[in-house]
């Protein structure tokens, strides 16, 4: 049976909200949501808010704090939800063509494998609000109104000076480069 289900992302008004058609069972009898059971999966459709320190985009689902990568504030997207709410869910498609206007495309040609730089993909100004974003919610919260000053590189690209090189012995090869995005694989760069 058919039934109506009403998403607000946190901090929109009611008329922002979004209503949406699903054939999901009722709430159980004990009244727990039937949307997310842990251990099931399901795809949903939701708004990105901010990104996380580690550059996905976060936005929410009844209450559920979603992580998405590769993706910026304002875009809304569907996902496919992992089964544990620790995971990143895994990007299906923008639902829109209204891309984020301070998107930009990676120069480096193993973004997105790689598991450096992963906001290449934004605007210079965009990463400055998610870094001054991610001291902030660092902070005690006595310390929340203090002004912060971000101190931008003098080179967009080009500017760091450490790199984390890995390397592997697969089959008599070896490989030499960075590690990829969450996983101890090896992505030549």
């Amino acid at each position: 049976r058919a039934r109506c289900t009403r998403t607000r992302s946190p901090g929109s008004t009611p008329a922002t909200r979004t209503a949406r058609f699903s054939t999901a069972p009722s709430p159980s009898p004990s009244g727990e949501s039937a949307g997310f059971v842990r251990g099931s999966s399901s795809e949903e459709e939701l708004t990105i808010e901010a990104l996380s320190p580690e550059g996905d985009g976060l936005g929410a689902v009844e209450k559920r704090a979603v992580r998405v990568a590769g993706v910026l504030p304002g875009e809304r997207v569907r996902v496919h939800l992992a089964r544990d709410p620790r995971e990143r869910a895994e990007l299906i498609d923008w639902t829109s063509d209204a891309r984020s206007s301070e998107r930009l495309t990676p120069r480096c040609a193993v973004f997105g494998r790689c598991g450096g730089c992963t906001l290449q993909h934004a605007s210079a100004a965009l990463q400055e609000r998610a870094h001054v974003d991610a001291l902030r919610r660092a902070l005690p919260r006595a310390l929340h109104a203090v002004p912060l000053q971000y101190h931008r590189a003098p080179l967009e690209y080009g500017y760091r000076v450490r790199a984390r090189l890995a390397w592997k012995r697969e089959r008599g090869e070896l490989s030499l480069g960075f590690r990829a995005r969450t996983s101890h694989d090896v992505v030549n760069a």
